[in-house]
């Protein structure tokens, strides 16, 4: 089996964003008498984000907080 690579080039938006980016590609319609369709014809391309965050932007310092129930308040730390 011979292996073939392609390039889809990439365009930095230089901006502020803050997901990854999904492509999904596609094979289709092999050319030529021998050539056949194979397994997998599809895959998806993520783009990762490596933008900062905004300036402005606010977040929880930890994704889980906890707190004893006989506390009268919670402390939540952020960040920014």
């Amino acid at each position: 089996m011979n292996s073939k690579t392609f390039t889809i080039g990439i365009i930095n938006n230089q901006g502020y964003s803050a997901r990854n980016k999904t492509v999904g590609l596609a094979i289709s319609s092999p050319g030529g008498p021998l050539a056949a369709l194979g397994c997998p014809s599809t895959t998806l391309l993520t783009i990762v984000n490596d933008d900062p965050d905004p300036p402005s932007a606010i977040s929880f310092s930890s994704s889980t907080h906890s707190v004893n129930e006989n506390g009268v308040t919670a402390r939540v730390p952020s960040k920014s």
